[in-house]
């Protein structure tokens, strides 16, 4: 009976906001099936999925020990159109949402009608002001250590013909706030606003002047006690050069912060602390790159849009050789100190060699009988299929990390921590310790035709 009543309420949803579902994919019972259809209407081009999913979970036993949480009938279905128009490679439309019609409590805390993503976006490169404009849902990012969050509101790329001496500029505005869904909105929950200014010369390099004002009221349910008002200004520059045989690329960023700084459930009003950021890429015309990287965050600088763990200094030497066959082998050293400005720090130590690349049946042991083992298949599956990607820790150039190449990888290293080391600072309390994260390159990219 409860699952009957599950399954009225959702075609109730259905037949008040997005109509019936094709007859297929409910005949398909409890399983997963999805509808696409391309069609081009008024030179709009768009396409669909429709999902419908029914699921009927059951407990025998001690329910306490189950990792289901729910049980009964748990039906939902999705709804994804993605729609574009080009009336020429530099003046295009395109758009996408996903509604839900939910009765499912895994899939969305939600139930009914819930419109979870909305992105429309507007470019015009050849016109007299080129610019991008973004409203609904979409990925706010200038640096590392001051925004990269997904975000609902809008935003606008400005980028102005001519310049001075050759050089481009890109100005970029944006608004908005965190949320799961367009339900229950509350924009002072978490709200960002930002701008940044990037100026690309082909001869000096690349240069930006950051800032992001962030807005977060008070909520003892998310651990807040009080109100969170603080900003993060950074200016940002980057400058390749040649050496020999040799292209080497140097990177470096400063960021202040001022304002409610929050650690864990504790709100620190009105502080002020700095962070640091320098790197050195390099790269020969053969096989070698290398590249060395610095890092500091003080205790307080804590910006809510960064993605840095504050309260720590990094060191890291890396170098990479490329083989003919595709194989990459690379090595790294990194030092890690934690709660750096506090009476005592954490010290974390790691040395490691990875191999990644094509991985060759010729490679592995022979089996009979053509058998090949399941860890066999299962990493030439993976080498086949599974990009990874390649995050850049340099200054915002509105541009998407490129994928890496597919290939399976291995890690061999120690690592130490050691901690107790007494400082002659005062004692201050720091925060706990995240793992370290990985590093690229900067990389700038603007539409050719502008």
């Amino acid at each position: 009976m409860r699952g009957q009543g599950k399954w009225r309420r959702l075609m109730e949803h259905k037949r008040r906001g997005l109509g019936v579902l094709p007859l297929a994919a409910l005949l398909l019972g409890p399983c997963q099936a999805s509808v696409a259809k391309d069609l081009v209407l008024d030179d709009w081009s768009v396409s669909g999925t429709n999902t419908i999913r029914l699921e009927e979970y059951a407990i025998a036993g001690d329910e306490t020990s189950s990792i289901f949480p729910f049980e009964g009938f748990q039906p939902y279905d999705e709804l994804s159109v993605r729609f574009a128009r080009a009336d020429s490679p530099y003046d295009r439309w395109r758009g996408e949402f996903v509604g839900l019609l939910n009765e499912s409590d895994y899939r969305s805390p939600n139930d009914g009608i819930v419109l979870e993503r909305f992105n429309l976006t507007r470019e015009k490169g050849d016109g007299s002001l080129p610019h991008r404009l973004e409203v609904g849902d979409y990925f706010g990012y200038f640096s590392y250590r001051t925004l990269q969050r997904t975000l609902k509101g809008g935003q606008i790329d400005l980028q102005p013909r001519g310049g001075w001496a050759g050089e481009r500029h890109s100005v970029q505005v944006l608004s908005g706030f965190v949320n799961p869904s367009y339900r229950d909105l509350d924009p002072l929950e978490d709200y960002y606003n930002g701008a940044s200014w990037l100026v690309s010369h082909p001869d000096w390099g690349n240069f930006s002047l950051n800032g992001v004002h962030n807005i977060r009221k008070s909520d003892p349910d998310a651990g807040r006690s009080a109100d969170v008002s603080q900003g993060v200004i950074s200016a940002a520059a980057e400058r390749g050069f040649t050496m020999g045989t040799h292209g080497v690329s140097l990177e470096g960023e400063i960021a202040g912060f001022l304002g409610d700084a929050q650690s864990g459930t504790t709100v620190r009003e009105d502080e002020r602390d700095i962070g640091y950021f320098a790197q050195l890429s390099g790269r020969d015309q053969g096989p070698l790159s290398y590249g060395a990287r610095f890092e500091y965050y003080g205790r307080d600088f804590r910006p809510n849009g960064a993605v840095i763990v504050p309260n720590r200094r990094t060191y890291e030497l890396r170098s990479a050789w490329r083989f003919d066959d595709g194989q990459r082998l690379s090595g790294r050293l990194q030092r890690f100190t934690d709660d750096v400005e506090s009476a005592v720090s954490l010290d974390t130590k790691v040395a490691g060699v990875t191999l990644t690349g094509p991985l060759s049946l010729d490679m592995l042991p022979a089996s009979p009988a053509g058998w090949m083992p399941r860890s066999a298949i299962s990493s030439a599956a993976t080498a086949a299929s599974i990009p990874s990607p390649e995050p850049c820790h340099g200054i915002s150039a509105r541009r998407s990390p490129m994928p890496g190449q597919g290939g399976w990888d291995c890690f061999i290293g120690p690592s130490t921590t050691s901690r107790g080391r007494s400082r002659p600072s005062p004692a201050r309390s720091g925060s706990a310790a995240t793992g370290p994260s990985d590093t690229g390159s900067f990389r700038a990219s603007f539409p050719p035709a502008w």
